[in-house]
């Protein structure tokens, strides 16, 4: 029932966001973060999330959702043009963060075209609290996940535990 809904739900934001349809379709996994324009773990987050897509977008689709009601579409373009984001980026997925169990921003998700999330969490591990960051990043556990994927074997560890700002769920 849980990857019946969360294909539906896939679908559905797809067909809302038809701009790259094509290109995703041939794509076999899509790499789903959650994001909060004032969230500065995800400000920070931009760069890594550009250089990945561009190492593994042509395998992987990725796709950021701002999912805090208060969000607009406005704001996401701001967003997206201030951090010069290289995948799409759209305002809501709050149904689809509640169907994966996202809680918080940045926060991602890759799942393949059976519905199935290969990885959950992280994105590295610069940051170990809210506000406190590692001097060094030691741990690229995104990038290993994307690693393995595209290697054909299955992300381990398949989940992480994301730092960041919470999705205001109401």
């Amino acid at each position: 029932m849980f990857k019946t809904q969360l294909l539906i739900l896939l679908a559905i934001f797809r067909l809302a966001s038809a701009s790259d349809a094509v290109a995703q379709n041939e794509r076999a996994y899509e790499l789903v973060v959650f994001m909060a324009p004032k969230c500065p773990i995800c400000q920070d987050y931009t760069a890594v999330l550009n250089e990945l897509n561009q190492t593994f977008g042509n395998k992987v689709s990725f796709v950021a959702y701002f999912p805090n009601a208060h969000t607009s579409e406005d704001d996401v373009i701001a967003f997206a043009d201030r951090y010069a984001l290289n995948f799409e980026a759209h305002p809501g997925g709050l149904d689809l963060a509640k169907q994966l169990g996202a809680t918080l921003t940045p926060e991602v998700f890759l799942i393949n075209d059976d519905g199935e999330i290969l990885y959950s969490g992280r994105i590295d591990n610069r940051f170990f609290a809210l506000g406190k960051r590692r001097t060094k990043v030691t741990e690229h556990s995104l990038q290993k996940a994307l690693e393995q994927l595209t290697q054909g074997t299955n992300p381990h560890p398949n989940a992480t535990e994301a730092v960041g700002c919470i999705i205001e769920y109401p």
